[in-house]
């Protein structure tokens, strides 16, 4: 529909959400309700909708719950592949040992930890029109709190030319949403690096005029904390009541 390419995609779904202690001592961040459906649900059906085939999530903390929601879920059409990772890889790392799964398709990469109440085809068209000299497309918004996102900078063209991962001192509100789209070329670049470990902080400050970037202007939660969780849930709370209409818990 939107490649002549299969799509795939990685869902990164492994952290253990400290910050969201106590609710996630029982239960792993990627199944943390927003407005009565859990993350993962929710970016399995925007995966499902621009018809994604095939994705990977890897696991690790309360693992055993993130296998038994999967196994008891109708996840229609897409083909669900867990990776359990008895150590945590990072970002990075999970993308490159995953590496030769994604040839010959337009992947995309997901941080299951955030809420975006947008549309994927925004930033699949985006990749499909990019720079030519561009190898990785990033979604931005702008973000409440620049010194807990990664702040960038882009040139009349949209492509990144500076990256300030949670820095205190930079200025800036559009940040990096943590959602990329990527072909064989940034496989290509991918295979001659090393020592990977964190996407923001080992790839993306290498690949300064490389990254095509696009701009969302729908809601973006990073959902790391329980004050912004809570405060995501008063909002929803808030739509619900004025609209009196349910919360977007059906496909869309």
């Amino acid at each position: 529909m939107y490649a002549q390419c299969e799509i795939r995609a990685l869902v990164l779904a492994a952290g253990k959400g400290t910050r969201l202690q106590p609710l996630t001592l029982t239960i792993p961040k990627c199944l943390v309700s927003v407005g009565g459906k859990p993350l993962l649900k929710r970016w399995l059906e925007s995966l499902e909708d621009i018809d994604c085939r095939s994705v990977i999530i890897n696991t690790h903390y309360l693992h055993d719950q993130v296998e038994d929601y999967i196994k008891n879920q109708d996840v229609g059409k897409i083909s669900v592949i867990l990776k359990y990772e008895p150590k945590l890889l990072g970002t990075a790392g999970t993308l490159y040992q995953n590496r030769f799964w994604f040839r010959g398709c337009m992947n995309l990469i997901i941080h299951c930890d955030n809420y975006y109440d947008g549309r994927l085809e925004l930033l699949l068209n985006a990749h499909k029109e990019r720079s030519q000299k561009c190898i990785l497309t990033m979604l931005t918004f702008d973000c409440d709190d620049p010194s807990s996102c990664g702040i960038t900078q882009v040139n009349q063209d949209g492509i990144l030319t500076g990256f300030h991962e949670k820095s205190q001192n930079f200025k800036g509100t559009m940040a990096n949403a943590a959602i990329y789209v990527f072909e064989d070329d940034f496989l290509d670049w991918l295979e001659n690096e090393s020592n990977l470990f964190d996407i923001s902080l080992d790839i993306i400050p290498k690949l300064l005029g490389k990254i095509q970037t696009v701009h969302t202007m729908d809601k973006l939660v990073d959902i790391g904390t329980l004050e912004r969780l809570n405060k995501l849930e008063l909002e929803l709370n808030d739509v619900k009541t004025r609209t009196n209409e349910p919360f977007r818990t059906e496909r869309r």
